[in-house]
């Protein structure tokens, strides 16, 4: 079940983000989801930032952070437990960020990540615009057609 996160979840995402991300610990490029705390995450949710979380077995394994502005939606720390990575969940909170995006009538969904998940964002329709010099993460971008209310690649 997909459902936006609340603030009594920021323990339970707190823990799926560092299990998620500890394979990047010793990656060259720094994983700024590692320097996450209960309290920036409390943070983000307080702000501008929202997030849907995956429950299976009364409990949260998957998440995925989301801003937008005007035209613009960006989905960051799309996380899953590593012992439920592999069952499609990854795409399932995609689907809801797009969902999301549609109905606040973003033009586009962006998102930057590592170089061993290109093959992901692509089979996602997504498609890699550029190399953030500054993060070292690839840019991907996908753009919503409005009119057919269907996800199309820029």
């Amino acid at each position: 079940m997909i459902r936006k996160a609340v603030m009594t979840d920021c323990q339970a995402i707190h823990q799926l983000i560092r299990s998620s991300f500890q394979i990047y610990k010793h990656d060259p490029v720094t994983a700024s989801a590692l320097h996450e705390t209960r309290l920036s995450i409390a943070l983000r949710l307080s702000q501008k930032e929202e997030a849907f979380v995956c429950m299976k077995e009364n409990r949260i394994v998957g998440c995925v952070f989301f801003r937008h502005d005007e035209k613009t939606c960006s989905f960051f720390r799309l996380s899953v437990d590593p012992s439920y990575q592999g069952q499609g969940i990854s795409k399932l909170l995609l689907k809801s960020v797009e969902k999301e995006a549609l109905h606040r009538q973003c033009l586009e969904l962006t998102c930057e990540t590592r170089e061993v998940n290109i093959p992901f964002y692509c089979k996602q329709g997504y498609q890699k615009v550029s190399f953030n010099n500054h993060s070292s993460l690839y840019v991907f971008k996908k753009a919503l057609n409005m009119s057919k209310k269907t996800w199309q690649c820029a």
